[in-house]
């Protein structure tokens, strides 16, 4: 199982975004079935796509994700885990989602265009 990072759903779904390409072809390489998006990436991901294109680019991300049935995590489930790490990493360079994925990274393949994430997942 994997979890995309907002920065691949958001340059999925927005065509003017530098990494549009780059999501499209991730996409292109996953089972939509073997895909989680975790409840955090939901709320980033429909926040920036509703400031970047309005409300229906936002509203056809959440459409997809129940038409192609793709699980949702919530956030209870690890949200103890995720404070915990976020507390003693004192990162600057990861928002609370990042440190969501770097601890979610221990159960499933997490794919980030972040390269400061990308460097800790190492």
């Amino acid at each position: 199982m994997v979890i995309f990072d907002s920065n691949i759903w958001i340059g999925y779904f927005y065509n003017e975004d530098p990494h549009h390409r780059l999501s499209q072809g991730l996409f292109s390489k996953q089972k939509l079935e073997e895909i989680i998006v975790t409840e955090y990436i939901v709320l980033e991901v429909t926040t920036i796509l509703k400031q970047r294109k309005g409300f229906s680019l936002a509203n056809t991300f959440l459409e997809f994700i129940e038409e192609f049935d793709i699980s949702v995590l919530p956030s209870g489930e690890f949200y103890s885990g995720t404070k915990d790490l976020f507390q003693s990493l004192k990162e600057k360079h990861l928002s609370f989602v990042d440190v969501s994925l770097l601890y979610l990274s221990k159960k499933y393949t997490i794919e980030t265009l972040d390269k400061h994430l990308k460097k800790l997942l190492k």
